[in-house]
């Protein structure tokens, strides 16, 4: 008996609906690239719950013939191409003849179409794939396609989509793109019964105002460069504009929106000597090229395109983008030799003030020993308010007041569980001393301070030098204290005097409306504040000295898939910990040291938050290698 069977188009029809139709943003940008290669210049979308309910697109292209009709809901059936030489000539955004029928298969399709030669439109109703009725009616030159109940006959998909509000914003974000690779034609965008876009297909800047609002506009900086056979223009982010994630960049390739590594980096690389890690910048860029040049039948989605000269798309955009930046930097450096003099030389004293009231002379450790010690109360390191502004501040001779508590007993107790006498003497069961070794830190002599960043300590007794981040190792302290406080306080709320009102993108808007109840439970409490905006009203006790912008940036950077409240408050705890951290070049008192290493003794982990290394540990043979005494 036969075991290879010979599946039904019912069947196979479902399947390839799978690679076409992934969720409801997928049929929505593939019934608007429809209306692009119909030549339409007015195109409405129109979704209901997150696209579930319905999807509308309208438009007023060249419409469908009737004898067309039959056919256009069959697989492998369209008008793009006829000759399997076509597919390197590729110049519309369809081609592969899939997307009304891989719709079709999975939702109840309604069309409504008409060309400008028929007197009357033709309608269509096709249900899993198969007409059920088909009729004349009253239309306008164009196109209409409704698309309802949406995988209604095939419950395993459905049960896989998110909410009616993250499928809301993913379609919110491909009408974004679409609007920005298109930025010539009219589109109106209704969500909910709600206008979300409307634009008048009057160029690109317009179109990046409609989908990224005032702020990106005013920070973009546009360029211009032809590189071989090959065009690349747009607008990037200046020096003062970054985002948290990389969803303000959009790369389009003839009019196809696409995801593209080489694109990326070569933004990437333009802005390696630019920003910060974890920083985006924002970039909307269009390459112009030869469709013989590019590859787009790469996967059904058509989000991938390859490059038949990579090199060439790479320094397409990496070079002019970059000689903006250089612009744009040596434009603020000459701003700022263009200062009054007065500040400058006001700087300049300040400066060489604290020179000479610097601590870290490295005769103060050169071979000191710890030596117990009474802990010094005003000592910056073991401040144990948790609101208190950690941040060093200089001191020109006015007499700061702080507030601390007698700190290192009850740090030690609070944070470990132990007891100070314990701590001293001995280590936890999972310490680095138990595993290695090496003697404690606090134990080390003290040799110095490298580049007024990093402590030197010896270990005598193991022929040991460890190099430590005083930035990255207070910072992990700082952590561990405020996640402590965090999970055993009871959660206290502190309402805003002055609400903290921010713009974001409407995708954003869409997610950060859908996470209201969970970062209500958080303690975190805001409300749409008009188009775009929300309002920060009221946040815990424990972050009232964190920047709010740095809280909406951190549920932004968390929102993606797998997001979960853990990860976005270890997020928020590490930008707290790492902003009241002392900083690389700022001075330490002896007694700060002292805390410090006593502190790291205890301390299992020995990375930052962020991952980063806390200590570097080198042997003496390493040196005598070095320098030659041992091969």
């Amino acid at each position: 008996m036969s075991k290879i069977n010979i599946l039904s188009s019912d069947i196979y029809n479902k399947i390839s609906a799978g690679e076409v139709v992934e969720r409801p943003a997928s049929i929505v940008k593939e019934l608007v690239e429809n209306s692009i290669d119909a030549g339409a210049e007015n195109i409405e979308i129109t979704v209901k719950n997150g696209g579930i309910d319905l999807i509308n697109v309208v438009d007023d292209g060249c419409g469908i013939e009737k004898d067309d009709i039959d056919v256009a809901f069959l697989p492998h059936t369209t008008s793009k191409i006829a000759l399997a030489e076509d597919l390197n000539e590729i110049k519309t955004l369809g081609f592969r003849g899939e997307a009304l029928a891989s719709i079709a298969a999975v939702s109840v399709v309604e069309m409504l179409t008409k060309t400008e030669g028929d007197e009357t439109g033709s309608k269509v109703e096709v249900q899993a794939g198969r007409i059920k009725s088909k009729g004349e009616f009253s239309a306008n030159t164009g196109t209409s396609v409704w698309v309802r109940d949406l995988f209604y006959n095939v419950p395993a998909r459905r049960k896989f989509l998110k909410s009616a509000g993250r499928e809301s914003a993913e379609i919110t974000s491909v009408v974004g793109k679409l609007i920005l690779a298109n930025p010539e034609l009219k589109f109106k965008y209704i969500n909910n019964d709600k206008l979300i876009y409307q634009t008048n297909g009057s160029g690109a800047k317009e179109a990046i105002y409609t989908v990224y609002g005032e702020e990106a506009v005013k920070h973009c900086v546009k360029f211009d460069d032809f590189y071989k056979n090959l065009r690349a223009w747009g607008y990037v982010s200046d020096l003062n504009y970054f985002k948290p994630n990389s969803s303000y960049q959009t790369f389009v390739v003839n009019g196809r929106y696409v995801n593209s590594p080489q694109l990326s980096s070569a933004l990437k690389n333009a802005y390696k000597d630019f920003m910060m890690t974890k920083n985006f910048p924002f970039a909307v860029i269009y390459i112009e090229i030869a469709p013989s040049e590019i590859d787009v039948n790469v996967h059904p989605n058509k989000l991938e395109v390859k490059f038949s000269d990579s090199n060439a798309v790479f320094l397409s955009v990496a070079t002019p983008v970059k000689q903006i930046l250089n612009n744009l930097s040596h434009d603020r450096a000459r701003l700022l030799l263009e200062r009054d003099e007065a500040q400058r030389k006001f700087k300049r004293d300040s400066d060489y003030e604290l020179k000479h009231l610097d601590t870290h002379n490295p005769l103060i450790f050169v071979n000191q020993k710890y030596e117990p010690e009474e802990i010094d109360v005003n000592s910056l390191l073991v401040c144990t308010d948790s609101d208190a502004d950690l941040s060093v501040q200089p001191n020109f001779g006015i007499e700061e007041t702080r507030e601390f508590k007698p700190a290192l007993e009850e740090l030690v107790q609070k944070i470990n569980g132990k007891n100070l006498s314990e701590h001293t003497e001995t280590h936890g069961e999972n310490s680095v001393y138990n595993q290695k070794h090496m003697l404690p830190f606090s134990k080390c002599y003290r040799k110095g301070v490298l580049f007024r960043s990093y402590l030197m300590l010896e270990d005598y007794e193991n022929e040991l030098l460890h190099l430590i981040d005083q930035h990255a190792a207070h910072e992990r302290i700082l952590f561990d204290k405020f996640t402590a406080e965090y999970e055993t306080r009871k959660l206290e709320i502190q309402d805003l005097l002055t609400p903290y009102v921010r713009h974001v993108s409407t995708p954003e808007f869409q997610v950060l409306c859908e996470l209201m109840p969970q970062m209500e439970m958080m303690g975190f409490y805001y409300e749409p504040f008009g188009n775009n905006t929300v309002k920060l009203t009221a946040i815990p006790l424990l972050f009232t000295n964190m920047s709010h912008k740095d809280f909406f940036d951190a549920v932004l950077e968390n929102c993606g898939e797998g997001f979960d409240t853990k990860s976005l408050t270890k997020d928020i705890l590490a930008q707290k910990a790492c902003k009241a951290a002392i900083k690389a070049g700022e001075s330490m008192s002896v007694f700060d040291v002292d805390y410090l290493l006593k502190m790291l003794d205890e301390n299992i982990f020995l990375k930052c938050p962020h991952g980063r290394p806390l200590v570097a540990t080198y042997k003496k043979s390493d040196f005598d290698k070095l320098f030659k005494r041992i091969v």
